[in-house]
């Protein structure tokens, strides 16, 4: 993986190890909320211009990417480092925030992809909200969870009729 990742053209000009800092930690108070926020960005290269995250996934056939995107929360993670390193002077308004995608199985292959600025928006508003929340759970002692209600629970289908094949 790191060969391919290495040989890659973007990739590897991404992650040359003379151009750039690996694993850099971040912690920050977020202005408006007050939330203690924490960070730990894979690299960043030193031109300041963006910030990469290396992921490993099973395939990285580009009609998937959308899928692999939300399903694992990768725009909510950039809008998150992306504001990490702004406090930190990493990088300015409107740096991207890419990842380095390769696959795990030969030929290990590689893309190196980024959200959709409209995603990317909708992300930043959700850390946003996640601030809030943590911000007026922590001041309150109140924290959503299941409800405290009396809940009725209905077996699906398929239980009653592998259950009635066994009687």
């Amino acid at each position: 993986m790191v060969a391919a990742v290495r040989a890659h053209p973007l990739a590897g000009q991404l992650l040359d190890p003379e151009r750039g800092t690996p694993e850099r930690a971040i912690w920050w108070t977020d202005e408006r909320t007050g939330t203690p926020c924490r960070a730990l960005i894979d690299w960043s290269p030193a031109n300041g211009r963006s910030l990469v995250d290396l992921k490993t996934t099973g395939d990285v056939a580009p009609d998937g990417l959308g899928r692999l995107f939300s399903a694992h929360g990768y725009p909510i993670q950039g809008a998150h480092y992306l504001r990490a390193a702004a406090a930190a002077g990493l990088v300015g308004p409107g740096a991207p925030f890419v990842f380095v995608l390769v696959s795990r199985d030969p030929p290990h292959d590689v893309v190196v992809a980024r959200s959709d600025p409209q995603d990317l928006a909708w992300a930043d508003d959700q850390c946003e909200r996640a601030y809030e929340m943590w911000r007026d759970c922590t001041e309150s002692g109140l924290w959503p969870g299941y409800s405290t209600d009396l809940i009725t629970v209905t077996m699906p289908p398929w239980a009653r009729r592998d259950a009635e094949e066994y009687l």
